[in-house]
């Protein structure tokens, strides 16, 4: 964490692995909520049952508070959280679009209870579509990178597209590009890092701005990398109207 004050650097996995019972942490992501910033991540695949984390780093640094949802699958990995209106909400399921919202808060957990659940399904988006990155409001509109999972020889592709969350409408709308690396990168890597992972272009980190969107994103699980765009490269070519995506 570093702002005009200084720099403070605290090690997620080798400072809390032990305090919160797991041998690893993984998948950091940044959030905003309010005007505050968190580290979301988790504790990997446990087959007994994973847990997902969340802490406070910025204007100070916080404790770990763990997730709580009784709905839960066993596994989970990524969910996006976001405020609105004073409230803490957290995009749970993309298709069809599910959204929680923080019920109770002590000093170990936050528990989530329902708040939206669509019941159909977008029918620009198939069933393999999960959260990428973390939300970055812009205007009332929050966007994210969503990955589609392609299978091939029983491997599996992750691909990125562009999608803005209309939280009033609660309304999620995908754009009309798939993102990767390069041409290149979709043969994957000598090095296999995940014997499940044929390739990946694997976003991590968004902000938008007023003039541009900023990426933080990996590749292959051996590559990393920064990418500034302006939104139509990522977005597509929209009619008026047509789009979630405002300009100003």
């Amino acid at each position: 964490v570093e702002d005009r004050a200084g720099r403070s650097i605290k090690n997620i996995s080798i400072d809390l692995y032990e305090e919160l019972g797991h041998v690893r942490l993984n998948d950091p992501k940044i959030a905003r909520i309010n005007d505050e910033f968190y580290v979301t991540f988790n504790s990997g695949h446990i087959p007994k049952g994973n847990d997902i984390f969340i802490m406070k780093i910025y204007p100070e640094i916080g404790s770990p508070k763990r997730i709580v949802y009784k709905k839960r699958k066993k596994q989970e990995r990524n969910w996006a959280f976001f405020s609105a209106e004073g409230e803490i909400y957290a995009l749970y399921w993309v298709n069809p679009l599910k959204i929680l919202k923080v019920k109770k808060m002590n000093s170990q957990t936050w528990e989530m209870e329902d708040y939206f659940s669509e019941k159909e399904k977008h029918k620009g988006l198939s069933g393999e579509f999960t959260i990428g990155t973390q939300l970055s409001e812009w205007k009332g509109i929050y966007y994210f990178i969503g990955h589609q999972k392609i299978k091939l020889l029983r491997k599996k592709i992750y691909l990125g597209k562009m999608c803005a969350l209309d939280f009033t409408r609660k309304k999620i709308r995908p754009g009309k590009y798939w993102l990767i690396h390069s041409f290149q990168s979709l043969w994957g890597s000598k090095t296999k890092h995940n014997r499940n992972l044929f390739s990946a272009t694997y976003f991590s980190g968004l902000q938008a701005s007023s003039d541009s969107i900023r990426l933080g994103y990996g590749v292959n699980d051996v590559e990393s990398g920064f990418s500034k765009h302006q939104p139509e490269e990522l977005w597509g070519p929209m009619g008026v109207g047509d789009s979630c995506v405002d300009r100003g």
